[in-house]
């Protein structure tokens, strides 16, 4: 939808022209890459804090590299879309950099849906397995048929580091569905 013309010629425009009027480069690189990069350079400072935990550079790449290993055990690879269903959380940030680390895209749910949504998304995302918070597990386990809760006790009983790499800037990195026209839900994907 253009902008109609009065607000083409206000000052607001002019000033979203000028903050937005030269297009910044893009990036080909991965996002857990940059994050790995503040690791090796800033692994002491903090990356993530939030009411229930906080978490350094270097334990944020840690953790969700553990994960990672985790999930290509469990079939995550490029593009396979993992469900997370999380409250705010620092869980919720090391599940999504731990999908793109295993190669897959990530679909956030909101608990508060109607499962009905729910099921609609994760069905047309052709989901078994997600990741969740324990007060989001009940609500993941009726939507796929593999559920792991993602907090401070099940990350440190996993192993290992990840080891390959096998995703490119242009795979999938993320779905989001909208309730499209129909009522039904959409995906789009975005990389």
């Amino acid at each position: 939808m253009a902008p109609n013309s009065s607000f083409k010629g206000s000052n607001a425009f002019r000033r979203m022209l000028e903050w937005n009027g030269e297009l910044p480069r893009p990036v080909n690189t991965l996002v857990h890459h940059l994050i790995l990069a503040q690791a090796v350079q800033h692994p002491k400072s903090q990356a993530v804090c939030s009411c229930d935990y906080s978490l350094t550079y270097s334990e944020l790449d840690n953790l969700s590299s553990r994960l990672a290993k985790y999930l290509i055990s469990q079939g995550v690879g490029v593009e396979v879309i993992v469900p997370l269903c999380f409250e705010k959380s620092v869980w919720a940030i090391v599940s999504v950099l731990a999908v793109l680390k295993a190669g897959g895209a990530f679909l956030l749910l909101d608990s508060s849906q109607p499962i009905s949504r729910l099921e609609s998304i994760t069905s047309q995302a052709g989901s078994s397995f997600a990741l969740s918070s324990r007060a989001s597990f009940d609500t993941c386990q009726a939507l796929v048929s593999n559920v792991f809760v993602v907090d401070a006790t099940t990350l440190s009983k996993l192993d290992g580091i990840l080891s390959c790499e096998s995703t490119k800037p242009n795979n999938a990195a993320y779905y989001i569905f909208t309730s499209g026209s129909t009522g039904s839900p959409k995906g789009v994907i975005s990389m």
